[in-house]
C-alpha cells in the first residue's frame, strides 16, 4: 500500500536484517514483534471432546482447530489429527471396547451348516476370523460335518485405536449325531426242529455305515449280507441243523465321521 500503509512483521531478533536490506526497496515499515516461542500454527480434524496439550499446558479446540507454539510438544487423547508444522507429536493410541467372541458348545451333527461361535463386537476397526490363522473373513466360521475345528480372530484398527493380534480362541466342535440301525422283521419264531432255517431281514441303518455281523453261537447260526454299504440293504440268517433254542445275530453299522456306531441283535426263537 502506498505510503507506507503496509507493515510486515518479523521475528525480532531478525528485525535490523530485515531493515537494513530491504527498507529502502520495498518501502514498507518492518515490526520486530514476533517470537519464535509464541509463533502459531494450526492442528485441524480435532474431533470434539478430544484433549490437546503443548508443552504440557491445555490448548483450547475450537470447530476441530486449534493453534499451538511451533516446536511445542504435542500431546493429542486420542489421536486422529492432521498436523501442519509441529516438530514434535506424540500421539496415544486408544484400546477399543471389544467383546471377544466365544466358542459354542451345543453343536451335533444335523446335516446342516451350523455357526461355530457366537460373533464377537468391536467399536472402532473390525473384526475378522479364521479357522487356520491364515485365511480371514469378517463372516463367523461354520462347518457342517462332525469334528473339531480351530477358531481364531483379530482386529484390524481404525484410525489410532489399536487392534488385536491373530488370537487363538479355542477348539469348538460339532458332536457326532447318534448312530442308528433296524432290522426288519428283528426276530423270527419256530425254530425249534432239528432241520436247518433261514430268515431273510432288511436293514436300515445311518448313512456311510458299514454294516457287519456276527452270530451270538457261531456254530449253529450264520449271516450273509448284501450291499452292507447301503443304507438299506438285506441279509440271509441261517440256523444249522440242530437243538432248538434261542439264538441270535448281531448286526453293526460302523461309526462314521458324522454319526456313533449302531447295533441291532435279530433273534431266533423256538
Amino acid at each position: 500500500m502506498p505510503n507506507r500503509g503496509t507493515k510486515v512483521h518479523v521475528l525480532s531478533e531478525d528485525l535490523s536484517k530485515y531493515q537494513e536490506k530491504f527498507y529502502d526497496i520495498i518501502k514498507v515499515p518492518f515490526v520486530g514483534d514476533l517470537d519464535d516461542n509464541t509463533t502459531k500454527y494450526t492442528l485441524i480434524n480435532i474431533p470434539e471432546g478430544w484433549t490437546l496439550t503443548a508443552n504440557g499446558r491445555s490448548v483450547t479446540v475450537n470447530n476441530g482447530e486449534a493453534e499451538i507454539p511451533e516446536g511445542a510438544d504435542v500431546k493429542l487423547t486420542p489421536a486422529t489429527a492432521i498436523i501442519n508444522k509441529v516438530k514434535s507429536v506424540t500421539l496415544e493410541d486408544f484400546m477399543p471396547q471389544i467383546t471377544a467372541p466365544t466358542l459354542r458348545t451345543d453343536l451335533v451333527y444335523n446335516g446342516q451348516t451350523q455357526a461355530l461361535i457366537t460373533a464377537g463386537e468391536v467399536d472402532h476397526g473390525t473384526m475378522l476370523y479364521s479357522t487356520n490363522g491364515t485365511t480371514w473373513s469378517n463372516k463367523v466360521p461354520t462347518a457342517t460335518n462332525a469334528g473339531d475345528y480351530n477358531i481364531y480372530y483379530k482386529v484390524v484398527p481404525e484410525g489410532h485405536y489399536l487392534g488385536v493380534e491373530p488370537t487363538l480362541i479355542g477348539q469348538a466342535s460339532i458332536a457326532k449325531a447318534k448312530g442308528w440301525i433296524t432290522l426288519s422283521p428283528s426276530y423270527t419264531t419256530g425254530w425249534d426242529t432239528w432241520s436247518s432255517k433261514y430268515q431273510t431281514i432288511t436293514i436300515t441303518h445311518h448313512p456311510g455305515g458299514t454294516v457287519t455281523c456276527r452270530p451270538v453261537t457261531p456254530d449253529m447260526m450264520s449271516a450273509s449280507i448284501f450291499n452292507a454299504t447301503s443304507t438299506s440293504c438285506s441279509a440271509t440268517v441261517t440256523k444249522a441243523s440242530g437243538l432248538p433254542g434261542n439264538y441270535g445275530v448281531y448286526f453293526t453299522s460302523a461309526a462314521t465321521q458324522n454319526y456313533t456306531a449302531a447295533q441291532a441283535v435279530f433273534l431266533c426263537q423256538p
